[in-house]
């Protein structure tokens, strides 16, 4: 995985650099205590200290006690979100269409161009990631700007959740994003830092205390809002 770093509140130069990204960490229930997953961890671990390499996961709250033993720490992350009374605009967008090998090749495209989101850790995007997303039926994605874009959203409870954002950003998002809604939305939240300039004050950012990241490097993580790409976590 590319990993992007950035200084001076997330809003400064960006570091990009390669990392490694574990996900599930996992022993069978009549195999558990006899230390097989700490033996795991030492050798993937010792991989990327030789190849000098951050790691990043995400975990539970039933394993923050794990992760610590082998050097990493827990990122203060955050949530993204802004409230109103938001009216689809009537206009329709392109469904992206995971079993066309056409839509397929756009989002790959489009990937490869998209720059990253802000904040003080993000990432380049990964074709295969919201390509699993949308076969699974996680999501809907819709092609913007005649295929210069795709925003992947999920609609619930009077709330659009927007997963991420490849491609050009606007500069203001309402219009683009009333529409792609299907019915009215009191809730915008967003699975991605959006940029600053988005909402004005009426965008609201807080501590996500659920949201357990961990990272071990021999680099301190930069300060500033971190919010890391929702459809590039495993």
């Amino acid at each position: 995985m590319q990993l992007v770093l950035r200084g001076g509140g997330g809003k400064g130069s960006a570091e990009a650099m390669p990392g490694l990204q574990l996900g599930a960490v996992a022993t069978r229930a009549d195999r558990q205590g006899r230390g097989y997953a700490g033996a795991l961890m030492q050798r993937v671990l010792a991989s990327a200290d030789t190849l000098r390499l951050p790691v990043l996961l995400f975990a539970n709250s039933s394993v923050t006690d794990f992760y610590p033993r082998f050097g990493f720490h827990r990122l203060p992350s955050h949530r993204a979100w802004t409230m109103g009374a938001f009216e689809p605009s009537g206009a329709v967008a392109t469904p992206l269409d995971p079993t066309r090998e056409a839509d397929r090749r756009l989002l790959s495209d489009i990937c490869t161009r998209s720059i990253p989101h802000g904040g003080a850790l993000s990432a380049a995007p990964e074709p295969s990631l919201p390509l699993w997303y949308l076969c699974n039926g996680l999501a809907r994605a819709l092609v913007l700007d005649g295929g210069r874009s795709i925003v992947f959203v999920t609609e619930a409870d009077s709330c659009l959740r927007v997963h991420d954002w490849l491609g050009p950003l606007p500069v203001d998002p309402l219009a683009t994003l009333c529409s792609v809604m299907s019915a009215p939305v009191v809730r915008i939240e967003f699975g991605f830092l959006p940029p600053c300039g988005w909402f004005g004050d009426n965008l609201r950012l807080e501590p996500d205390d659920a949201a357990f990241m961990y990272w071990r490097a021999a680099r301190p993580m930069p300060p500033g809002p971190l919010l890391f790409p929702e459809m590039l976590m495993t």
